[in-house]
């Protein structure tokens, strides 16, 4: 024996009138794959309107909505969270070498002008640089921040003999030039460095560069290393 139809219609009205799960409104904590960006933004928020001083775990954990657990399992520390919203900030991947120390300076000029004149890396720029020079465990440490920097640094060592480049300065000294100049810019102007900044510096950095331009350098002025690194 059958049993009737006693909800007032058939199965497929019922079927028809019941709302998709998909279209549900979400409440209760992100979804696993949206875990990483709900605490990144979380963290990218607390950092804008509080600093860094009260951009703790805790927040940032009750602001994402996140288990506590998954966000330990991915970031084990405070220094490290941030380290990765202030990467996320700043809208791009880290560079990694390409084999050719001319166009990978030529790369981090461009990379460096586009993040600061991300208006969400700029507002964070006060806590990351706070972050960076307290002597506190959460210190942000700036391999993390850059890791780029260190690659290419290795790149330097490893390549520069090979294509003309000068060998009596520090490795990491190319990619220091480029953010420090860029930098300093926006600090002294208030206004981020536009890509014509960006051309300037990489032009007279690769001019300081060239074994030939240090050869004439010397002959002009054979004291102008002393003190400085061996060759």
């Amino acid at each position: 024996m059958c049993a009737g139809n006693t909800g007032g219609g058939t199965s497929a009205e019922v079927s028809r009138n019941r709302s998709p799960a998909s279209k549900r409104p979400r409440t209760g904590r992100p979804r696993s794959e949206g875990i990483g960006t709900a605490v990144l933004e979380a963290a990218i928020d607390l950092l804008a309107e509080r600093g860094i001083k009260e951009t703790t775990m805790s927040a940032v954990i009750d602001r994402s909505g996140a288990a506590r657990a998954s966000v330990y399992l991915r970031w084990p520390n405070l220094a490290a969270l941030l380290a990765s919203a202030a990467r996320q900030a700043m809208g791009r991947d880290a560079l990694m070498p390409s084999g050719d120390i001319s166009s990978d300076c030529a790369r981090a000029a461009e990379q460096t002008q586009v993040v600061l004149a991300h208006a969400k890396f700029r507002s964070l720029l006060p806590a990351i640089l706070s972050g960076m020079l307290t002597h506190s465990p959460d210190r942000i440490d700036f391999a993390d921040l850059i890791p780029e920097r260190a690659a290419m640094a290795q790149q330097y060592a490893s390549l520069a003999a090979m294509s003309g480049l000068r060998t009596d300065i520090r490795p990491e000294l190319a990619t220091d030039m480029i953010m420090g100049a860029m930098l300093c810019k926006m600090l002294a102007t208030g206004e981020a460095p536009d890509a014509t900044d960006a051309a300037q510096v990489l032009d007279v950095l690769l001019r300081g560069l060239r074994v030939s331009a240090a050869l004439e350098l010397d002959q002009a002025d054979p004291a102008r290393l002393e003190g400085g690194p061996e060759r």
